[in-house]
């Protein structure tokens, strides 16, 4: 945690899905609703998520031990990294499943409704290099909704959107679709927007979108 290491004791009980398979649980996890990545609490995940955003796993594991008194390694931190992309990748295969079957629909209002799209190119490294090509670099495709926009502070001309959302990620133009339109309807009552207003570059991703 971020408070440095907690130990306890659980005992680990073997049962059956669903369907039948063998596998394991932790009562005493489930009753403390404790979430983590292995054994990292999400509030150190977080720190974690904040310091490798801003400079490598090394010096992000030297800054976690010295806030955090935990001694994780850089791949310790990479690891948990993974694990959570993986989490959240299932977390929106979900949601869009429940679009697709129609079980989606979220309660907030609005005639009109502003989206933006555009892509960011990446230095990959690894196995997340793209195949082809002698380019290094891979998009990262980025919408964004929000109803509208307003002053900020006294400034006179500058501007910020409000009750805004965001998504990225690095899939095929048609998946990515599938998530902006299922993130919409999780927040928003489709069939209460009578105009979507879509900003972009022209890009042929984008333009499939509309």
């Amino acid at each position: 945690t971020v408070m440095g290491e907690v130990e306890y004791k659980r005992r680990i009980y073997q049962t059956e899905d669903d369907d039948g398979k063998s596998m394991y649980v932790h009562l005493l996890d489930q009753y403390l609703k404790k979430e983590t990545i292995g054994h990292v609490s999400s509030n150190l995940v977080e720190k974690i998520v904040e310091n490798v955003l801003e400079q490598s796993y090394r010096k992000s594991a030297k800054n976690i031990e010295s806030m955090c008194h935990n001694s994780l390694s850089h791949t310790s931190l990479w690891n948990v990294v993974q694990e959570l992309g993986d989490k959240l990748e299932n977390q929106e295969r979900k949601l869009i499943d429940q679009y697709e079957d129609g079980n989606i629909n979220g309660e907030r209002e609005v005639d009109v409704l502003f989206q933006e799209a555009d892509g960011v190119w990446i230095n990959m490294q690894g196995e997340d290099r793209p195949k082809s090509g002698k380019s290094k670099k891979k998009e990262m495709k980025i919408a964004k909704f929000y109803e509208g926009w307003k002053k900020r502070g006294n400034q006179k001309n500058a501007y910020l959107t409000y009750n805004r959302k965001i998504i990225a990620g690095f899939g095929k133009a048609r998946d990515f679709k599938k998530l902006s339109d299922a993130t919409i309807a999780k927040n928003y009552n489709v069939d209460e927007i009578q105009y979507r207003i879509i900003n972009g570059d022209g890009d042929p991703w984008i333009k499939r979108g509309i």
